[in-house]
């Protein structure tokens, strides 16, 4: 985990901060309304000889909320992970079985900012936090790995979104709520399956992770979220959230924007 004191840059008429790292804190210099926007990270590439298939790409969203001056938050920022490793903040690991020319590829982890320092999923570093979920004001989902069948290429699933993208096999993308048997199941990991003698490509990180895809078929992404910074109207102005799947390739970013007195 890597914690560093962020200090504002300016641009244009707006306040703005960015960085790509895996966790910042930061503290809100004085009250108002804030614009939070962040990207998750793409999952990796499965290869083998000269054929690739591509991770899937990282999700987009947008908010505002107003914020109190010396208020605390905290951004975990999603890696785009290489080969079977898994991307940081929530994506799931890949595995290759070559005796049956099978490749998996890791899933991209989602980034997301919080009002306490939990992050998502138990590949960061801070472990599951279901029940601290309501501490969490937006997150944009990771892509899934990429997968191989025998020569076939399989793209990962995009990640969210209202939704994440499914895996080429099946494996579906994350959504708003778990679509697993308990409520917590992927709770901002993406799942994957370790095994000897089967190849697996990790599913994105996001609000709900996406599953893994097995034996060569592609890894499925992470939902997005942004309950936390709901739309609202502030002297007559609307402010909306958004969320959007497949837009960003490489790590993920954030970014928050210091917008008006509130």
């Amino acid at each position: 985990m890597v914690i560093l004191k962020l200090s504002m840059e300016i641009f244009g008429n707006c306040h703005c901060a960015a960085w790509q790292v895996s966790y910042v804190q930061f503290v809100i210099p004085q009250d108002g309304i804030y614009e939070f926007e962040v990207w998750g990270a793409s999952g990796a590439a499965a290869k083998v000889d000269s054929l690739t298939a591509e991770g899937g790409l990282g999700g987009h969203s947008k908010g505002y909320k107003k914020m109190k001056k010396d208020e605390v938050i905290y951004v975990y920022n999603g890696g785009s992970p290489s080969g079977t490793s898994y991307g940081a903040n929530g994506g799931g690991n890949g595995y290759n079985y070559a005796s049956s020319k099978q490749y998996g590829a890791g899933g991209g982890g989602s980034t997301h900012v919080a009002t306490k320092p939990y992050g998502l999923g138990t590949n960061s570093s801070s472990g599951p936090s279901y029940a601290n979920r309501s501490s969490i004001l937006i997150v944009a989902g990771g892509g899934g790995g990429g997968g191989i069948d025998n020569g076939t290429a399989h793209k990962g699933g995009d990640g969210g979104g209202e939704r994440g993208g499914n895996g080429s096999g099946g494996a579906l993308g994350g959504r708003q709520i778990s679509t697993g048997s308990s409520p917590s199941e992927n709770f901002g990991i993406g799942d994957y399956y370790s095994s000897s003698s089967a190849a697996s490509s990790g599913g994105g990180g996001g609000w709900f992770g996406g599953n893994y895809g097995l034996r060569g078929e592609s890894g499925a992404g992470g939902s997005g979220y942004v309950d936390g910074v709901a739309p609202f109207t502030h002297n007559g102005k609307y402010y909306p959230a958004e969320t959007e799947a497949g837009v960003n390739e490489g790590n993920g970013r954030a970014f928050i924007r210091y917008v008006e007195c509130a």
